[in-house]
């Protein structure tokens, strides 16, 4: 779906149960909401889920720069303010992460949350990926070997 916030024509897709506490799935760079598609199956039933393409990336204005993580962060409570979304549980991979950082920063009142992961690398933990097995259950870095 496309909304216009913060200035810019956002991308977003916004699933789950409706009434639900929101979980906000922000993607690393170069990426797009689709990332998370992995991850929608087993968070829908429990969770309202927006997922949306940062500035720049998949279906959102890329407008000339330059950017700043703060401006990145203010895109995305524009965006909670157009849905009508006060509070959420942030989960971001990478640049995800840092917005979300900026966000809890910024406006730490709209956060219930958050969970920030580094880029994923399979040379660093062969076999390893970040998924939610359990309803509500959030990932936990693995083990060294």
């Amino acid at each position: 779906m496309i909304t216009r916030a913060n200035g810019i024509r956002m991308n977003y897709e916004l699933s789950g149960k409706e009434g639900a506490p929101a979980v906000v799935l922000s993607h690393s760079l170069g990426c797009g909401l689709n990332m998370w598609l992995p991850q929608i199956d087993v968070l829908e039933p429990h969770f309202r889920i927006l997922r949306y393409d940062t500035r720049g990336h998949g279906g959102t204005e890329a407008p000339a720069g330059p950017y700043h993580l703060d401006m990145l962060g203010d895109d995305a409570i524009a965006l909670l303010d157009v849905l009508g979304v006060d509070k959420v549980h942030w989960v971001g991979l990478s640049m995800g992460g840092m917005i979300g950082q900026s966000v809890a920063l910024n406006h730490p009142d709209r956060l219930f949350s958050r969970l920030y992961r580094p880029h994923h690398d399979q040379r660093q933990h062969p076999g390893s990926r970040a998924r939610l097995s359990e309803p509500g259950r959030l990932p936990s870095r693995p083990a060294p070997q």
